[in-house]
């Protein structure tokens, strides 16, 4: 992906599908959850039906907390290009 259309997504989840959409925010999870398979793409069927609006707030409410609920380990040093690490939080 070029630079330019790289720095004009948003600080938030973002997937490619196959065929070059990109997906963001609650849009993402949705299309993620379809293709894992089991019981997953039911919860996105059902998970669809809310707003878009409405999702991508629950989505950023999420966002906002959830390093309090997934802390990394303390001894956890992710591998990440140093062009890239300035996207991660700290």
């Amino acid at each position: 992906m070029p630079e330019k259309e790289r720095g004009a997504l948003p600080d938030s989840l973002v997937l490619r599908t196959a065929d070059g959409r990109l997906r963001t925010r609650s849009e993402a999870v949705l299309e993620s959850l379809r293709r894992v398979g089991g019981p997953w793409p039911a919860l996105a069927a059902a998970l669809g039906l809310v707003p878009r609006s409405v999702a991508d707030r629950l989505y950023d409410g999420v966002a906002r907390v959830r390093h309090r609920f997934f802390r990394p380990p303390a001894d956890v040093c992710p591998a990440v290009a140093p062009r890239l690490r300035a996207r991660f939080l700290p």
